[in-house]
Order: structure tokens, then sequence, then C-alpha cells
């Protein structure tokens, strides 16, 4: 079954009404799931009680915290269920990784250098960024802006969050224990490439790959995303037309 918070008022419900349709699954809304010993239950149109067995995820702890939603049972409590996504994966990969990838040895130069706050405010934090040539500009005081940086959040979601152009007061306005859960990354900027109706589209290629166990990873399908605005999303590109989702060919390899 797959398992969101409130299923029917989300952008994405016609995917969940898709992939439900095709797989002849269900979508629930993880509020509602009952555990009984250590299994996950839901009850059907019927009201029948029917055990889980696997768990195609799509709530995010984020959002669950955002709208301030206890759930009914302890989801750190290992439970007797097969998860595709489980909640954990997203904090252990998401933002968090990408200071450590930017980083010598493991750097590369697809990753866009980064450093967490509380690294860039007090344990040489911007000695790394300017040793990966981030242009950063010299410190004058609160006042000073680091156009070159973007502020994120670690564990937000859909770009919330995220501060352009931030001021030396900015992160310092950030209390001390929470700075570990931010990072400062380089600003990427999108080329405006696709011809539309409405004018030059700037594109974000994603790739899903799935990485089976005992298996290799694996890329399986190609997501593009077109959009003019700052970042990419729907809350990001409101009344504009020839944005959103697209799709990706790519020549078959036998």
């Amino acid at each position: 079954m797959l398992a969101e918070l409130d299923p029917l008022h989300q952008k994405t419900l016609p995917d969940f009404l898709v992939t439900a349709r095709r797989l002849g699954i269900a979508v629930v809304d993880i509020r509602s799931l009952e555990p009984v010993g250590d299994k996950f239950h839901y009850r059907n149109a019927a009201g029948r009680l029917l055990p889980i067995h696997r768990i195609y995820n799509r709530a995010i702890a984020d959002e669950l915290m955002a709208r301030d939603v206890t759930l009914p049972f302890d989801l750190a409590h290992p439970w007797d269920v097969e998860w595709a996504g489980h909640p954990n994966w997203y904090f252990l990969i998401s933002k968090f990784s990408i200071p450590w990838l930017s980083q010598a040895p493991a750097a590369n130069p697809v990753v866009p250098p980064a450093v967490f706050l509380s690294d860039f405010l007090s344990a040489g934090g911007r000695a790394q960024l300017e040793s990966a040539a981030v242009p950063l500009p010299p410190f004058a005081g609160p006042q000073t802006t680091y156009t070159e940086l973007l502020l994120k959040p670690l564990f937000s979601f859909a770009g919330k969050g995220i501060q352009f152009e931030p001021t030396h007061a900015d992160l310092e306005a950030i209390p001390a224990d929470q700075r570990s859960g931010y990072l400062l990354q380089q600003r990427m900027r999108f080329e405006h490439t696709i011809e539309t109706p409405h004018g030059l589209t700037q594109a974000e290629i994603r790739i899903l790959y799935l990485w089976p166990d005992g298996g290799e990873l694996t890329p399986v399908l190609p997501l593009v995303r077109l959009g003019r605005g700052k970042m990419m999303g729907v809350d990001h590109n409101r009344n504009q037309e020839w944005v959103g989702a697209s799709a990706a060919f790519y020549p078959r390899q036998d």
C-alpha cells in the first residue's frame, strides 16, 4: 500500500491514483495505520482490517513536524514490514551528504561545494569554500552579503526554507544549537535553453535509479522539469505556462 500524509489533498494525488490503479494497491493516510503487535494494518472501504506487508512510503518527516502531526505509533520502531523508501532514508541521503561529497578525497566536480553552517561560522568552513574556488566577499560585518551562496535547511523539502544571497546577519540569526541543521552551498544557475511559445525555459533532468538488494544501482527513468523561476517545482513557477513535468528520451542500448 501507499502511505502519505493527507493524500487526498496532496498535489501528487493524480500520481497516487494512477499508481493505485496500475498496481492494485491502496492509498492510505499514514495517520490511519493501525499497529497490532509488530504488524501494520489498515481498513479498506468496507471497514475490514487488513495486514500490510510492504509500504510504498510517501510521508516526509519534515512535513509531519511542520504540521505538528502526532502519529498513533512510533515510526522508529522496527515494524515487521518492508519499506519501499523508509522515512529514515530521507535524512540519510538528501542534502546531508552534500558537504561530505564535495570535500576531499570524495570531492567531485558534479557536486556543488557546500559546508555546514556551523562549520562556516566557527570551524574553517569558509576556507573550505574558498579552496573550492567559490567566490566569497571579504567580511565587512553583519551586512556582508553572500551572493554566490544558498542557505538551506537540511531536512526540508520542495525548496522550503531556502534563502538566496543570505547576509552574515541572516546566518548568525540562526541559533548556535541549530546551525548544524543548515548548509551553505554554492549557487548553481540554470541556463534557459528550451524554446517555448512563452520564451526560453530552463530544464532540470532527474534520473530515477533502482537498487535492488544484492543488485547494482541502475538508471531506469528520466524526469524533466521545466521552469523559469529561481527554483524548480510548482510552488516556484506559479502563473506560468509551459512549465512543469516533461519527458526525456535516450538511445536504447542493447
